[in-house]
């Protein structure tokens, strides 16, 4: 049975391609838990064979809405908020493709971060980016493209700012204020993950 999560997402979800390293790294936390590929499967409400794909083809892909759909089956399966958190920290800026290669050729921070807010689309639908300067700063912004569930949304997005904050001590190692501000409340279990974090604010505007 389908979670609940997608259900009223729009057609064009069905059909858009997406690529499937990111729900690959649920699968595989969810797999490093005790969590068969085939539980997860089911309760995205999808078929066995498409584990196999994701696991054994490194170039899939896969529908946003699957995509989504197997995130939430282990957000749920898990029952740990913080897996977001985890998965951002362990992926490393190569782990993002061509367009993190295309970053780490650029000649200055300022040429990698017009890259990145550029083909964005290329490595994630569904949301999109922005970038906003002020002074010294600079803010990275994610906006859903259609409503989300505030847990699926949180687990979702804390894992994209980690592994765009990841990839920021890449491009600018010198810079040592960062901070990560969420618009849900702090998970069960964020203590856990916390000490390898920089400062994170939940309840955020």
């Amino acid at each position: 049975m389908k979670t609940s999560l997608l259900l009223q997402l729009p057609d064009w979800t069905a059909h858009v391609p997406h690529p499937a390293y990111y729900p690959r790294q649920y699968l595989d936390l969810a797999i490093e838990r005790s969590i068969s590929a085939e539980d997860v499967m089911t309760k995205a409400g999808l078929s066995h064979s498409t584990a196999d794909h994701l696991l054994e083809k490194s170039d899939t892909r896969i529908s946003i809405r699957d995509s989504w759909q197997i995130i939430e089956a282990v957000r749920q399966l898990t029952n740990d908020d913080t897996i977001g958190f985890t998965l951002g920290l362990s992926m490393p800026l190569t782990s993002h493709g061509p367009l993190a290669y295309a970053a780490m050729c650029a000649s200055t921070p300022r040429q990698a971060v017009n890259i990145l807010e550029k083909f964005w689309h290329l490595r994630q639908r569904g949301v999109s980016f922005h970038r906003k300067e002020a002074e010294a700063d600079i803010c990275f912004e994610l906006t859903p493209d259609l409503p989300l569930p505030q847990a699926f949304r949180d687990v979702m997005f804390s894992s994209t700012l980690t592994a765009v904050l990841r990839a920021m001590e890449f491009v600018m190692p010198t810079s040592n204020r960062k901070e990560i501000r969420l618009q849900g409340p702090e998970p069960a279990g964020f203590h856990n993950v916390a000490a390898s974090l920089p400062s994170v604010h939940f309840k955020q505007p």
